[in-house]
């Protein structure tokens, strides 16, 4: 007999909500949220995605290798403008979180924000990737917002930003917050004052181990990434330069605000003189993502204090050896503060050179270690994301209807 389904079971509890900025950022984010939208779609769920921005399928299927096949529906909230400020995140929220989650929420047997633009979100369950709503955040991520024009041009988002954590803290009823690493939950704690889950995000390892069994292995060190100013790329043209027997591949996805970023590192690498060992990718598509994950050695992330990082563990799942900012995720939650274990962590780019060129000079350790990075990958396999997530959204549905129920009842009561 064929098993059924939770949702088969319930009356009526098979209607989930996933909200979504826009899924065409093709990051970590938007893999998590597709990931989660197929692992629901296959229990029997209906899932409905809403965004503020229409998602431009052929592009996300070509960057992340997802289809749009396990989304039921897709709303886009009216008005959908993106504007190139930072207050764009009022205008968002305003439309998504004020306006249109409470009004589709009632809809729904469970609504899940997916990506937050404030704290205050009027769905059942947020996965928070991280604190970015903070008062300092601008400041702490770029130099630019604490000094002389930027800084007055920032004083009001900062002040937004201390209104929305207020708020928060005052809510009688909130949301239940999951998010991605032990970092986070720390960050989470310390600026909201809540306690989270912790539900690592889902990688494919089985897809990407396969690319192990390729010998054409070079002196390549590659990076996955978002183009934009928060990744910390622009330390890569110094890097390259310390590093003369390797050659740099940085895959990100990109937008127009990425531009500038971009012509800036390449301008630097070309003073340097190591343009012809750094080179950047635009939009890649899948397939050449993996031709460089089967080629390269090394796996360089950049970010001070990222939240977790797929793309280091998609690199480990390759048997790339991790080399990661000493800070956030990547350092408390994929190499658990262990040196030389499943890869390193540095602090400074002089030492992010002397570990690469050690990886790159000796076979045996580096065989070692990529061995040991690919043991650890699995932790953070998509199973394991898809299995959490399902307890945890079929504990709350329960808990939703419970609540509903008491409140009819309440209802009735009065009237009769």
């Amino acid at each position: 007999m064929m098993q059924r389904s939770f949702a088969d079971h319930a009356d009526h509890a098979d209607r989930i909500a996933i909200f979504h900025l826009s899924m065409n950022a093709c990051g970590g984010a938007e893999i998590l949220s597709l990931t989660l939208s197929k692992a629901l779609h296959e229990q029997g769920f209906r899932v409905h995605l809403v965004t503020t921005e229409k998602s431009n399928w052929p592009r996300i299927n070509c960057m992340l290798g997802i289809s749009n096949e396990s989304v039921d529906r897709e709303y886009v909230i009216p008005p959908f403008v993106t504007l190139p400020t930072i207050y764009s995140r009022c205008f968002n929220w305003v439309c998504r979180d004020a306006v249109f989650v409470p009004l589709l929420r009632k809809k729904y047997d469970l609504t899940i924000t997916t990506m937050q633009t404030f704290p205050v979100v009027f769905s059942d369950i947020i996965y928070m990737h991280f604190t970015d709503f903070g008062p300092n955040y601008l400041s702490q991520v770029s130099g630019k917002y604490s000094q002389g024009i930027m800084r007055a041009y920032s004083l009001s988002f900062k002040g937004l930003c201390e209104l929305f954590v207020r708020t928060y803290k005052g809510l009688s009823i909130k949301p239940m917050v999951i998010t991605n690493s032990r970092f986070s939950k720390r960050e989470i704690k310390r600026v909201l004052d809540i306690e989270s889950h912790v539900v690592y995000p889902p990688v494919d390892t089985s897809k990407w181990r396969r690319l192990t069994t390729n010998g054409k292995k070079s002196n390549i060190v590659l990076t996955i990434s978002r183009l934009e100013e928060s990744k910390n790329l622009d330390v890569l043209p110094r890097l390259v330069k310390l590093v003369p027997h390797a050659k740099f591949i940085v895959i990100g996805s990109a937008d127009q605000k990425s531009t500038s970023y971009v012509d800036t590192i390449i301008s630097e690498a070309k003073r340097l003189g190591v343009s012809n060992r750094l080179a950047i990718m635009k939009n890649c598509g899948e397939a050449e993502k993996k031709d460089a994950l089967a080629q390269a050695k090394v796996y360089l992330h950049t970010m001070r204090n990222e939240h977790f990082g797929i793309s280091i563990v998609e690199g480990m799942s390759a048997g790339l050896v991790p080399v990661v900012h000493k800070s956030g995720g990547p350092w408390i939650d994929i190499l658990e503060r262990e040196q030389g274990r499943y890869g390193y962590a540095y602090e400074s780019i002089g030492e992010a050179a002397n570990t690469i060129t050690e990886i790159l000079g000796r076979d045996r350790l580096r065989a070692e270690l990529s061995e040991r990075a690919q043991e650890r990958a699995n932790f953070f396999s998509t199973q394991s994301f898809s299995s959490n997530m399902l307890s945890i959204i079929r504990r709350a549905i329960t808990l939703r209807r419970q609540r509903t129920n008491s409140y009819d009842r309440a209802v009735g009561s009065i009237l009769t």
